[in-house]
């Protein structure tokens, strides 16, 4: 709930913070009337490091139909295809580059519902690096502010003299022979399909300690519905380890063992809320790495291309550490993912909120939480409090107050 002539801070706006603000406007009366600051450092308003890709061979892993912004209105990314003349189906998994034109679209369709609802939206590309709390609410630059919404993003994984993932230019501008990888997940089937574009590389290595990409997705089975493999009382009766064990015999029933994952990810952050402490960090440092593998699934369309790749000697996939190949003379590219040890987190801003018990470290050791009523955080920092929350269908259930 905001009180009339509240002011709102969303620090951060790529997808997260579009959504929270997207929402609010939306859903923004006349007794609510509030004025609201931006603070974003880049220029990738609305669209954030996650679709600010140029290149048309990125997709989203998750089917169009999942990706409305919109919680509320779930078809909201279909009409807008059908309002700009694309023709996806709903189980489509579409490029990247054009998800981030729809994020921009209902960034600027906010700002027009905005001015007709008189509130106020400000936007300052300016750095936050420290907020202090006083009272009922915080000061950011001398401004007092009720509530502050925190949607930090990803943050990935700091290796030395690598190339990140996101550093599209960089990628497509290498001139060397042979680039190794570092990592086998999502992030580097995108940066192999733009490295496969550049005439210059022949050898493409990929390293990780198990040598696995992750699974393929098969839209085939998506209309498939059925109830949870595993209940809410599962997870309270049972210990973890019978849990992971009911759940891998259940798997085995269906046609496909993606019938019966999925039919826990609607409830996913229920089951989460039901485990205790200890199973939550048993997951997180025993199980999490594995089921990552099963969760997060490849496009069927860019599995052709890596098989190919992989077919024709391109490329490579090893086990391996990377830390034992980090002083080779070649390029070397940092796909190993999403850093959740907060202490390893190169963020000023982040370890001042935690200095400032503002925000704190998860019990779990993964992620961070808040304990703050008017201190919202909408990231996937919160894996060690929610468990599922990296992706769009999770990510927007946040956004509410």
């Amino acid at each position: 709930m905001i009180d009339k002539d509240s002011k709102i801070v969303i620090i951060g706006f790529g997808f997260s913070g579009l959504a929270f603000l997207a929402s609010f406007v939306k859903n923004c009366t006349a007794s609510s009337i509030t004025d609201i600051d931006i603070f974003e450092k880049s220029d990738n308003l609305a669209r954030g490091l996650a679709y600010s890709t140029n290149d048309l061979d990125h997709l989203l892993n998750v089917p169009a139909y999942k990706m409305s912004i919109f919680e509320d209105t779930p078809d909201d990314l279909m009409q807008w295809f059908l309002q700009n003349g694309y023709n996806y189906d709903k189980n489509a998994f579409i490029p990247r580059l054009i998800y981030g034109q729809y994020l921009e679209s209902v960034f600027n369709d906010t700002l027009n519902l905005a001015k007709r609802k008189n509130i106020t939206i400000n936007i300052y590309h300016k750095e936050i690096k420290n907020i202090e709390k006083v009272n009922n609410g915080f000061i950011i630059f001398e401004t007092f502010y009720n509530k502050v919404i925190y949607t930090c993003g990803n943050f990935a994984k700091q290796i030395p003299n690598t190339i990140s993932c996101f550093h599209e230019k960089a990628i497509t501008s290498i001139m060397s022979k042979d680039v190794m990888i570092f990592g086998t997940g999502l992030s580097m089937i995108d940066v192999c399909l733009t490295l496969n574009k550049n005439i210059h590389i022949k050898n493409i290595t990929a390293i990780s300690r198990n040598a696995k990409l992750q699974s393929i997705h098969k839209p085939e089975y998506f209309d498939i519905k059925i109830d949870p493999t595993i209940t809410l009382n599962d997870v309270k009766n049972l210990k973890l380890s019978d849990i992971i064990h009911k759940f891998r015999i259940s798997l085995n029933k269906h046609e496909d063992w993606r019938i019966g994952f999925d039919s826990i990810r609607p409830i996913s952050q229920n089951l989460w809320m039901g485990l205790d402490m200890k199973d939550k960090k048993k997951f997180l440092t025993k199980i999490l790495s594995f089921y990552s593998k099963c969760r997060h699934r490849i496009p069927p369309m860019q599995m052709g291309v890596i098989n190919r790749m992989l077919e024709n000697g391109k490329l490579k996939i090893m086990k391996g550490n990377y830390k034992d190949f980090i002083k080779l003379e070649i390029p070397k590219i940092n796909c190993l993912g999403i850093e959740m040890n907060v202490k390893k987190i190169q963020n000023e801003l982040l370890h001042n909120l935690i200095s400032n018990n503002i925000l704190k470290i998860h019990e779990t050791n993964f992620g961070i939480s808040s304990n703050i009523t008017n201190f919202h955080v909408i990231s996937p920092l919160l894996i060690g409090e929610l468990g599922e929350i990296i992706a769009v269908p999770e990510l927007r259930k946040q956004v509410r107050l």
